[in-house]
């Protein structure tokens, strides 16, 4: 079954941000211990989507203050033929960057 849902930003409105220090390294986990083939990052900026390299699973969090805005998506494919999909799933999150006290 294939179904579209909400973009990123909008999966986001009314959510509760989550407070982390500026700079810390964010873990990715999908909660199933297949790992996908394909997962990307993008981050919002102004409405813009800016790719954010990820290193097995986990990326760093800009050095800014504030609000960060992003979504993800990920990909699992077939061991025998890569082009049979065995499934995708977006999300998107939100973090509040902070300083340490």
């Amino acid at each position: 079954m294939c179904a579209d849902y909400a973009g990123d930003m909008e999966l986001l409105e009314g959510q509760v941000t989550v407070s982390v220090l500026v700079g810390e390294n964010i873990s990715i986990h999908l909660g199933t211990n297949v790992p996908p083939d394909e997962l990307t990052l993008v981050e919002y900026v102004n409405g813009v989507a800016r790719p954010i390299s990820l290193r097995e699973g986990s990326f760093q969090l800009a050095q800014e203050k504030g609000t960060h805005y992003y979504g993800a998506f990920a990909r699992w494919t077939s061991s025998q033929n890569s082009q049979v999909s065995l499934g995708d799933t977006s999300f998107a999150f939100v973090i509040r960057g902070v300083e340490k006290k």
